[in-house]
């Protein structure tokens, strides 16, 4: 069983996982007894790592190793670090690392593995690709570091059965799911897209009667004497600034407050959140701008704002997910 969660960055895709999953009641059970077992033994509830930057499976296995130990290591008075011989070699196997450590969580009987950032398993076209591709730029397709790694997880979904939890920008997830042999495996608990704010109308991000919106819930924290009010032209206006991210709408909120804090008045205004966006964060302008444009040119700059040809599945998704079905 496997699921994917796919979301632009700052979209708030890592913590609703992991919140998710802090909701068992400990990410490490201990019984005191187990069946064929003299003993107590530990059960690992969840895991999440990072894939990493490199994309390599012997990288990816060390975060594992390391993840996995850390953990039992928090939880368990008196833990014996498993991994400590094979993560001090110099010279590491990478598939001889990845199935050392399915053993041991098989051993402990994993709930749920969740990797995180799968864009890291695929790196971009060479440079030269990339000069000499114009007017179909969008079309540049992203290469597997290392097959091993993929294969790896398709043996944990069909052999070891190990549920895992899949998440990523859209360029990664869209990368991942390439293949129809993979995509159905991989979306077997669902396709799940946390998307940016697109509208002042949605309560989730604005709440005209000021009880629950998210950008109604950061207003409360203003640090000034005369607090802005949080009005539907001002909610309006985040959107324009941030494309309705919600790390940049934070990144805005902090930015603002330290240009309101070089003035003498103690109050927080709608300029100082343009004037943030002009100074402070300016960076991100033309990026925000591709996105709320859905220009596919424009969002092709940014390779991690792409989507890649996984439209299919969120339309499967949410039609499942229509009042028509149960």
């Amino acid at each position: 069983m496997a699921a994917v969660i796919v979301g632009h960055s700052g979209t708030g895709k890592t913590q609703a996982i992991l919140r998710a999953l802090d909701l068992s009641p400990s990410q490490v059970i201990e019984h005191s007894s187990f069946p064929k077992l003299v003993g107590k033994h530990q059960q690992l509830v969840w895991l999440s790592v990072d894939v990493p930057s490199s994309g390599r499976a012997d990288d990816l296995a060390a975060n594992l190793m390391s993840g996995f130990d850390a953990t039992m290591e928090k939880h368990v008075a008196g833990w014996q670090n498993r991994f400590t011989t094979s993560l001090a070699r110099t010279r590491r196997d990478g598939q001889k690392m990845l199935d050392e450590w399915r053993q041991v969580a098989s051993a402990h009987f994993l709930g749920a593995l969740h990797l995180d950032e799968v864009q890291n398993f695929f790196k971009l076209p060479t440079l030269k690709k990339r000069r000499t591709k114009t007017s179909d730029a969008a079309e540049l397709q992203l290469s597997i570091i290392e097959d091993l790694c993929l294969k790896w997880i398709l043996t944990l979904t069909n052999t070891w059965q190990i549920p895992i939890i899949l998440s990523g920008t859209p360029d990664g997830v869209g990368a991942l799911m390439k293949r129809f042999a993979n995509t159905q495996r991989f979306v077997g608990g669902g396709y799940h897209v946390i998307p940016p704010f697109e509208s002042t109308n949605d309560p989730l991000f604005f709440d005209s009667t000021g009880q629950g919106g998210f950008l109604n819930i950061i207003g409360l924290y203003q640090f000034v004497a005369t607090p802005l009010k949080i009005t539907q032209e001002f909610a309006s206006l985040i959107l324009e600034l941030t494309g309705g991210i919600p790390r940049l709408i934070i990144a805005f909120w902090v930015a603002a407050h330290r240009v309101a804090f070089e003035r003498d008045d103690d109050s927080l205004r709608a300029e100082d959140f343009r004037w943030a966006g002009d100074t402070y964060l300016a960076p991100v302008k033309p990026a925000v701008a591709a996105l709320l444009s859905k220009d596919p040119k424009l969002i092709s700059r940014y390779e991690d704002l792409m989507q890649r040809d996984d439209n299919l599945w969120t339309s499967f998704w949410a039609a499942m997910r229509s009042p028509g079905n149960p």
